[in-house]
């Protein structure tokens, strides 16, 4: 349930385009009745060249310090200088997805506050916000009441994390203006943005939100799995992310075709027949496995795991 996104991990398409908001309805959230309207705000980055030709050059040995691709350009709703109309005296539940390859961005829409109800399909109990940081991959819902009056539009704000950039051209824009419109006929300045440096921007702390289902904590772990990212470079130069110092290479047989048909049925528990660098975890059945991820990158790196 909740605000989820969907996205292409074949052939480099995601960065290219295919990635999109994906919303699963569900009329007995908490705070279904709490507004009038709702929209899905994506922000992503964008790159004027195929990730196909820029690829080649960032996994290379001609770039051992992993440099990224710097973007061309940051979007709202996929395009620039665009407009969300609203009403006045009008609550919207906006479900913001950073549906980005890359760059985090801050977000903020002047002179409004708003309360956060979700995050990443997880329901939260309210929490006043004025600031969001949105990473990619990362999903927020938040309910946004409009002012009593309509003779002013409101910039909305991003700005992208240069912290994340080796390099910044000099003629990209890391801050944009689109725009709250309450009168499609007043005037739509350009946002003051006064920091120089992004990351001098104070956003909400994600980490005071309280899940609002109360579910209880898990008992002990039976299993703690530790995990530390790197950024390291290949004996070729080339430079790769690794976990415990293990880099994936996909395996000639399916990891899940290794495990079913492994007979006798113990074998599948041997972490040996699946390969060392498909960095296998064997898990027992019906264990609390505490999964602790640290990073040893200089940036920020969100961690997500498929099939959760």
């Amino acid at each position: 349930l909740g605000t989820r996104w969907y996205h292409s991990h074949i052939d480099n398409c995601y960065p290219d385009g295919q990635r999109q908001a994906f919303i699963v309805h569900d009329k007995e959230a908490y705070f279904a009745d709490q507004y009038q309207n709702e929209m899905v705000v994506t922000v992503s980055d964008w790159y004027h060249d195929l990730i196909e030709d820029l690829a080649p050059d960032f996994i290379s040995l001609y770039n051992p310090s992993g440099a990224e691709p710097v973007p061309n350009s940051f979007l709202l709703n996929d395009t620039i200088n665009t407009s969300i109309s609203v009403a006045a005296n009008t609550t919207y539940l906006l479900r913001l997805v950073n549906i980005g390859a890359f760059i985090g961005q801050y977000f903020y829409i002047e002179d409004h506050d708003f309360k956060v109800v979700e995050i990443d399909g997880v329901y939260t109990d309210p929490k006043e916000a004025t600031m969001l940081y949105i990473s990619p991959a990362q999903r927020y819902s938040i309910l946004l009441t409009t002012k009593p009056t309509t003779d002013k539009n409101f910039a909305i704000v991003t700005v992208a994390d240069s912290s994340l950039m080796d390099t910044i051209p000099s003629d990209l824009q890391l801050n944009t203006t689109n725009w709250l419109e309450y009168n499609s006929s007043a005037a739509k300045p350009q946002a003051i943005v006064d920091v120089e440096d992004s990351i001098k921007l104070n956003p909400f702390d994600d980490f005071t939100l309280v899940p609002h289902d109360q579910q209880p904590l898990l008992p002990e772990p039976d299993q703690v799995v530790d995990l530390t990212v790197y950024m390291n470079n290949l004996e070729t130069g080339a430079n790769y992310a690794f976990f415990n110092n293990i880099t994936y290479t996909r395996p000639k047989v399916p990891t899940l075709y290794t495990a079913l048909s492994s007979a006798p049925d113990a074998l599948a528990a041997d972490p040996t027949i699946y390969g060392e660098f498909t960095h296998p975890v064997i898990l027992q059945h019906n264990h609390v496995v505490q999964i602790v991820v640290s990073n040893a990158d200089s940036g920020p790196h969100p961690i997500h795991i498929h099939g959760s």
